[in-house]
């Protein structure tokens, strides 16, 4: 099991990943805490 980001980790990768990486390492986060649900987001 992985321990969450410090406050500090979190505003490193903030500043300084691109979009791209930010986006890959949420969703295989999202994929080893829920890797059987179905998510859909709706932009209003």
């Amino acid at each position: 099991m992985q321990k969450r980001l410090s406050k500090e980790e979190a505003l490193d990768l903030i500043k300084n990943a691109d979009l791209n990486t930010l986006g890959k390492m949420a969703s295989e986060r999202k994929k080893r805490v829920a890797p059987k649900r179905h998510n859909y987001f709706c932009n209003r």
